[in-house]
């Protein structure tokens, strides 16, 4: 380990916080009561991990898309406006710094 590089620490590191919030929503999955709350679960948690890795405040962003409240009738485009690498979601929920 001493003869590795700081980049190759960082993407260790990287893939280590992924693997770890892979098996926090895998536990939540486990513990649902049907399979339709396992995938509600699912659903929730990668709409979660999308704005995470697109640099969004989760909050702020899972806020924005329900009060725009998408439906099954909204056309592709409108979606495509929810969507979290939109360059308008971006500026209104990106993480503060």
């Amino acid at each position: 380990m001493a003869d590795e590089s700081p980049i190759q620490v960082l993407k260790e590191e990287e893939r280590e916080a992924t693997a770890k919030s892979y098996v926090i929503g895998r536990k939540g999955w486990l513990f649902s009561d049907s399979p339709e709350d396992a995938e509600a679960s699912a659903i929730s948690y990668s709409i979660a991990e999308t704005a995470l890795v697109n640099g969004l405040n989760v909050y702020k962003y899972i806020t924005y898309v329900l009060e725009k409240r998408p439906t099954e009738e909204m056309a592709d485009s409108e979606l495509e406006k929810l969507l979290p690498w939109n360059d308008k979601v971006f500026e209104m929920c990106k993480i503060e710094r």
